[in-house]
């Protein structure tokens, strides 16, 4: 998902849906995309708690959450718990619920997020301090245990690999590529590469692991794909099969030109696929976030693509270049679909400026995959 912060925007906000593309380039997605409501599970806690900035699912049912906005993250398990994950020192120093993640297995869970010093790990109450240094500003969890967790650095240029291990994480190599604030960060699902969003560079840099005996017994072999000048191509990020070319396909959003990416498989140079718009409104926040089902399409190997439009309040799922929008029940400007992420087979949705009870606190939705628009959860209290 992207980092740019939520308030940036709260002047596009107003503004709302007020530019049309003309049809001859809206490509193929020219159809008017029913809406289906939706309804918040979870409210922030306080007025400008900002809950939902950022989201990540877990490797069990439950997922991360946070509220950078009171310097707070909180863990959801399936069941209705949530769990404030507070880091001792921090309260008042910011960055905390900025970024996070969630690693380990049910009787282990950790609890990943930003903070002013780094990123931190918490499992049972205990904190542990990873990547010392600048504020962390994306966090991305491999796809296996067995692959590292990356934390990106934009003020040094640094993404770190962390290695779990049964004690806490190894620190095995620093890739400083100079990504910039707003970079995502994204894994192949095979755990063979990952890639690194720049979007004031406008591109995307892919690292193939190759097992030469390099840093941490790994070496990079670095590719890049350049989006359109001018634009923040990179703010989101994924990989995944979501078209009928073979293999896996880069995704990349490109919120201020409203539109998604879709390569090849970047191995050597990377061919486009497809370029994802919605259908009418452009107002340049469409492919803030990106998400994939983790059940492919019955019958075939597809993945579904969600992508998130907050200036516009709505996320939409995408098979192949066909596309559904959803919004939530309030209609309100709340940034709906600022953050994605999937816990099982559920849609976690973050809506950092839901304002319906205390301004600006934030909401997360829970969606199961199997009855989109039907939300479930328990609110926190």
């Amino acid at each position: 998902m992207t980092r740019v912060r939520p308030w940036l925007f709260l002047c596009v906000l107003a503004a709302g849906c007020a530019v049309e593309r003309p049809p001859a380039e809206r490509g193929q997605l020219r159809q008017a995309f029913p809406m289906t409501p939706m309804a918040p599970v979870q409210l922030g806690r306080s007025v400008e708690a900002q809950l939902g900035s950022s989201v990540a699912g877990c490797r069990v049912p439950g997922f991360v959450a946070g509220a950078p906005g009171e310097s707070a993250t909180f863990l959801f398990l399936d069941g209705g718990t949530w769990l404030d994950a507070p880091i001792p020192g921090q309260w008042d120093a910011g960055g905390v619920g900025v970024a996070v993640g969630c690693e380990g297995p049910p009787s282990a869970i950790r609890v990943l997020t930003s903070g002013h010093l780094g990123a931190w790990s918490l499992r049972a109450g205990v904190s542990e301090l990873l990547a010392a240094g600048p504020a962390v500003e994306a966090i991305e969890r491999g796809p296996r245990s067995d692959t590292p967790l990356l934390l990106e650095q934009p003020s040094t240029g640094t993404v770190r690999l962390e290695m779990p291990t049964s004690s806490g994480y190894s620190s095995l190599s620093d890739v400083v590529e100079a990504p910039s604030a707003g970079a995502a960060l994204a894994w192949a699902p095979t755990g063979e590469y990952f890639a690194v969003g720049d979007p004031e560079a406008h591109l995307a840099r892919v690292y193939r692991w190759v097992p030469d005996g390099g840093a941490g017994g790994w070496a990079f072999d670095a590719g890049d794909v350049m989006g359109p000048a001018g634009t923040d191509f990179g703010a989101a990020l994924a990989v995944a099969d979501v078209h009928p070319n073979s293999g896996l396909e880069l995704i990349v959003g490109s919120p201020s030109s409203a539109q998604v990416f879709i390569y090849s498989e970047v191995s050597g140079l990377a061919s486009l696929l497809l370029v994802l718009e919605p259908a009418g409104c452009v107002s340049g926040s469409f492919g803030t976030s990106l998400a994939i089902e983790p059940t492919p399409i019955a019958g075939g190997t597809l993945h579904a693509l969600w992508v998130g439009d907050p200036v516009n309040e709505r996320v939409f799922r995408f098979v192949g270049d066909a596309g559904q929008a959803f919004t939530s029940a309030s209609f309100g400007e709340e940034y709906f679909g600022f953050s994605l992420a999937v816990s099982e087979q559920n849609l976690i949705i973050g809506a950092p400026l839901y304002s319906e009870v205390l301004d600006n606190a934030g909401a997360v939705y829970s969606v199961p995959f199997d009855t989109v628009g039907i939300p479930s959860g328990v609110p926190m209290t």
